[in-house]
């Protein structure tokens, strides 16, 4: 993913491949070697050039004029408090750039270009794969023994989708949710049986989801609620995955799915969002409060456009979800106590709840066109226009702002934070290709767009599975590989 939210921290990518981080960081989840809160983000690692340099000179490439070079302060070089230690590795990702990122209650897990995966912060119950059980601060490489495209942390697990497209999974296995035979704890990276060739993972508190390339969706871990969406009646841990196939999804094949705290959702390959599991707070959206047991359908949103992507929120007391449809609106519902929804003073239930899909207005985000949004597990949020720009609103801890606020409608970070930052992600995506980005085959990347070569032919081209004609992104030459990590238009 290009952003990811934990308990009141938010994580995103740039595109250099490297991490910015703030928020709370009481386990020494930003890995930045200590344990205090950072109000103003700090980037850790990233290689290559900035993008946006020796691009002036290419036909249509107005739009590049939100891509300027990324002006953020290295934390080795930050001017810290007394009480703050430095010891950060100015490259703690082995010098690679990163693919992507995921975020749990406490913890960080990243992923780089070349496939291996790096964690920090807590780890009561293994949660970090490292192989003990103390919290770690800085980053550290997980002991994996394959090379992974995509991470998804739920509360105190984590999953990994590998290039061959198995799933290891390590951490809390309480409910099941690590996937292995037992119900015990698992503090190195185990494989997970049962399923094969999956595209996407996802995590939520209890609960793991899977995508298959056939487009089923598997699940395990709790039963609870109806979470996993197979009408269990009881409620169980379930650690060997369940396949629901196309029929539950009215015969629609599933491209992403999301996952939260007991609730489930899926969007389909032709946008319809199906959700399932607890619904007390209203987090289904689907006008009541009542619990689903299988996947059920949101009809009647979206003011007649699509769903590209959604994010549930896995936090205890802000239960909601945020979806992104294809014209670039970002919907909320559910509950939340600290301005999660976005609305504002707007929302009429004296609860501050919404129970079917409402739309944030667009004037909320200056009226970007958004592709990207993230519900943190503390109802902190984040929102990635396609030029790259960040939104965020909700929870109550630092948000890269001067200082700690609480947000109740989306704020730009300013500039001030990091001037002329973009967030790794590409614009102008089409939904098919949007999922490849998400599904971690390149998290900033992924966009069906128009480049213009070297010697400015223009030339279609298509990133899938990867790759882009036909040759891996790591091994393109440079001046391509910034070419493509933005969104140039044709002219």
């Amino acid at each position: 993913m290009a952003a990811a939210g934990g308990w009141n921290y938010s994580v995103l990518l740039t595109e250099r491949g490297g991490l910015l981080c703030f928020g709370s960081n009481l386990f020494g989840e930003l890995g930045f070697g200590d344990r205090h809160d950072h109000f103003r983000p700090a980037l850790l690692g990233g290689v290559g050039p900035v993008v946006g340099d020796a691009l002036e000179d290419v036909p249509g490439s107005g739009a590049m004029q939100a891509a300027r070079a990324l002006d953020i302060v290295p934390w080795e070089h930050q001017v810290a408090e007394p009480w703050e230690q430095q010891d950060a590795e100015p490259h703690p990702f082995g010098g690679e750039a990163l693919l992507a990122v995921a975020a749990g209650h406490a913890h960080t897990v990243c992923v780089t270009d070349g496939g291996a995966v790096y964690a920090a912060g807590s780890n009561l119950t293994g949660q970090l794969g490292l192989g003990d059980l103390e919290p770690h601060t800085l980053f550290a490489r997980v002991p994996l023994d394959a090379e992974v495209q995509m991470v998804a942390c739920g509360c105190d697990h984590t999953l990994a989708l590998t290039r061959a497209r198995e799933v290891w999974a390590w951490g809390s296995g309480n409910r099941g949710q690590n996937g292995q035979v037992s119900t015990q704890n698992q503090s190195v990276p185990a494989h997970v049986a049962g399923m094969d060739g999956i595209v996407m993972v996802a995590a939520g508190n209890l609960h793991s989801v899977a995508i298959g390339a056939d487009g089923r969706v598997w699940t395990w871990g709790d039963s609870s609620f109806g979470a996993l969406g197979h009408d269990d009646t009881d409620e169980i841990p379930f650690p060997a995955p369940r396949a629901l196939g196309p029929p539950a999804f009215g015969g629609d094949a599933v491209v992403f799915v999301a996952a939260g705290n007991a609730c489930t959702a899926a969007v389909t390959a032709g946008g319809a969002l199906w959700v399932w599991g607890a619904g007390d707070d209203a987090q289904l959206g689907l006008g009541d409060r009542a619990d689903r047991r299988v996947p059920v359908r949101i009809t009647d949103a979206w003011g007649g456009s699509s769903v590209r992507m959604v994010s549930c929120s896995g936090g205890y007391g802000d239960s909601y979800t945020l979806a992104v449809t294809e014209d670039g609106a970002v919907w909320s519902w559910g509950t939340s106590f600290t301005g999660a929804l976005g609305h504002g003073g707007t929302i009429p239930d004296a609860l501050n709840r919404i129970v079917s899909p409402a739309r944030i207005p667009q004037a909320a985000f200056n009226g970007a066109h958004i592709v990207f949004v993230c519900a943190g597990r503390g109802g902190a949020n984040v929102a990635v226009c396609k030029h790259g720009l960040v939104h965020v609103w909700g929870g109550e801890a630092p948000r890269g702002l001067a200082h700690a606020e609480y947000l109740d409608v989306p704020t730009p970070l300013p500039a001030s934070a990091f001037p002329g930052a973009r967030c790794g992600r590409g614009g102008g995506l089409s939904r098919q290709h949007t999922v490849a980005s998400m599904q971690g085959l390149h998290a900033r990347l992924g966009a069906l767009c128009l480049y213009h070569n070297m010697h400015n032919d223009v030339i279609t081209c298509v990133v899938a599975q990867g790759r882009v004609l036909n040759e891996p992104y790591k091994h393109m030459r440079e001046g391509l590989r910034r070419l493509l990590a933005v969104d140039l238009r044709e002219t």
